[in-house]
């Protein structure tokens, strides 16, 4: 259920940290670089969660049943609340660096989405018990 907005969340975090990792030119690159170890790390775990969420709609919605991944569809809301707090994280990191940016409009959507996508899930999940 929601597989597409799910999909293109995960894929729009994963472009953010792909932009954050090798844009060199970018905004995104030049403050993750400047926060040293903890921007690494912090554009790492963003890739990660955003790998574990497309494979968690590939696996899950759109393989055959028998190839389900039962932990990580019971668990979905934690994976989406991840996908939000990421571009979230890196909006802290860029207001404590350049203040107010036109950068934050583009990380709300993600967060704005993987929040309501959260809630749809748990919503539905109830629902259908």
């Amino acid at each position: 259920m929601f597989w597409f907005g799910r999909l293109y969340v995960a894929l729009h975090v994963g472009v953010i940290a792909l932009v954050a990792c090798f844009g060199q030119s970018t905004l995104f690159y030049k403050i993750m670089e400047g926060e040293g170890s903890v921007g690494f790390w912090c554009v790492l775990a963003l890739a990660v969660v955003s790998s574990v969420g497309v494979a968690d709609v590939f696996i899950n919605d759109l393989l055959p049943r028998r190839f389900e991944l039962q932990f990580v569809k019971r668990h979905r809301h934690f994976l989406l609340m991840a996908l939000a707090i990421g571009p979230l994280s890196m909006a802290f990191v860029i207001a404590k660096r350049v203040d107010w940016s036109v950068l934050h409009v583009s990380l709300a959507l993600p967060i704005i989405g993987a929040t309501t996508l959260a809630v749809v899930d748990v919503y539905s999940r109830g629902r259908e018990k």
